[in-house]
């Protein structure tokens, strides 16, 4: 249920303090959808800024910021230089990668366009899948 009641929660924080982006995503839905209608999936692919807001949502104020569970190391690994033992439980930190600087310019801003090109989903866009966690499902 934390999974759901975050990410809405966070909606409604950024609506408030950043009525640009709604502003922003209220003409992206009437220009596409309308006002007789609901949207529906099949809309996703014409709603990049919709879908750039829903991603800053979950990079901004990540649901699970630790990961929802540990995983274990399957095999002995080395990373940056350290040793990773197999059995090893591994602890994802989202919040700090949602933070890398190297990869988002002003991490603590709220910006659904760090997302976007020319109007198009970036790179960025598909890079940030590990918002939604690691391993199988």
């Amino acid at each position: 249920m934390h999974t759901v009641t975050s990410p809405l929660l966070s909606f409604f924080l950024a609506m408030m303090l950043y009525p640009e982006s709604q502003i922003l995503a209220h003409q992206e839905l009437d220009s596409i959808v309308g006002a007789d209608r609901s949207p529906v999936f099949s809309d996703r692919l014409d709603l990049p800024y919709i879908t750039a807001l829903v991603r800053e949502i979950l990079r901004w104020h990540p649901p699970s910021p630790l990961g929802l569970t540990s995983h274990c190391v399957i095999e002995d690994d080395q990373y940056l230089g350290y040793s990773i033992p197999k059995r090893s439980a591994v602890i994802s930190n989202i919040w700090a990668m949602s933070r890398d600087q190297s990869i988002y310019d002003s991490p603590e801003l709220f910006n659904p366009g760090r997302f976007l090109s020319d109007g198009k989903l970036n790179k960025l866009y598909h890079d940030s899948d590990y918002l939604f966690g690691f391993g199988r499902r």
